[in-house]
């Protein structure tokens, strides 16, 4: 395995790993080991796969776990023209390593089944898979609650309750938008899609700025505007319960937002 950031070290010794040929499998240590079948080369899973989202997720029914969500690694950004290639299995294993140690914390995060990497000619093709969670992303949320008319102060302060318990733990998520923040039928809020997310021993209020201004610069990059006033007093009612605090935060949070927007105005 190659070698992990600093602070891992625990979570991996909870990991399970086999490898046969080119193929190598990680899964939580005292988890049922994923069939055989999987270490195959080339390996995909049967059946009808439904899209999720814009990046390599596809929901599929994949025994013995039933309903799952199996990803695809896909790069992003200047590398996009990279798509699944990969030169280190490392983005896997920090992901497989982030979901145990973020669970073992108590976040809410989805099951993880297990890891699967698979050495090509030239690098590594990766592949996650965890357990589909129903229900409604923060994004179709507030989508619905303006077509609708409603509030969504309740779970804005939800998601602000989660968002800053990940941060406490020291994790910063690295692509926290809405379509990453997912409410249970029961209402409860997980955090998806933890790839680009890494641990840091600084302070939770500076590692947190950088996902809270995300949040905030997605809505008016994919909306036109910037997100309403009362959307961000409710996030930050959960986020920073204590009112003195919550205004410094958010003093700092418009400044940091405004040199964001400035900056990508000046680029383009």
């Amino acid at each position: 395995m190659e070698r992990l950031p600093p602070g891992m070290k625990k979570t991996v010794e909870r990991m399970e790993s086999c490898e046969r040929g080119p193929v190598r499998l990680l899964w939580p240590r005292g988890a049922e080991a994923p069939p055989e079948a999987f270490l195959k080369p080339g390996f995909q899973p049967a059946g009808e796969r439904v899209s999720l989202g814009r990046g390599g997720a596809q929901r599929v029914d994949l025994p013995p776990y039933g309903d799952v969500v199996w990803k695809n690694f896909r790069r992003g950004g200047g590398v996009r023209f990279l798509g699944g290639h990969y030169f280190r299995a490392t983005p896997l294993e920090n992901e497989v390593s982030a979901h145990l140690r973020l669970a073992e914390e108590g976040l809410a995060v989805p099951e993880l089944c297990f890891g699967r990497i698979e050495r090509r000619a030239v690098g590594y093709q990766l592949e996650l898979v965890t357990r589909f969670v129903p229900g409604r992303s923060l994004l179709e949320v507030l989508d619905g609650d303006l077509a609708e008319g409603d509030s969504p102060a309740a779970s804005l302060r939800e998601v602000g309750r989660l968002v800053r318990k990940m941060h406490e733990l020291g994790f910063t998520h690295g692509d926290l938008h809405p379509g990453n923040l997912l409410f249970r039928e029961t209402g409860e809020a997980l955090v998806l899609d933890l790839t680009s997310g890494s641990f840091s021993e600084a302070s939770h209020q500076k590692t947190g700025q950088g996902d809270l201004v995300r949040l905030a610069r997605y809505w008016r990059k994919h909306r036109g505007e910037g997100p309403r006033l009362s959307w961000v007093l409710a996030f930050l009612q959960g986020y920073e319960p204590d009112p003195k605090a919550r205004h410094a935060l958010m003093t700092d949070l418009v400044g940091a937002f405004e040199r964001q927007i400035a900056l990508r105005s000046w680029r383009w």
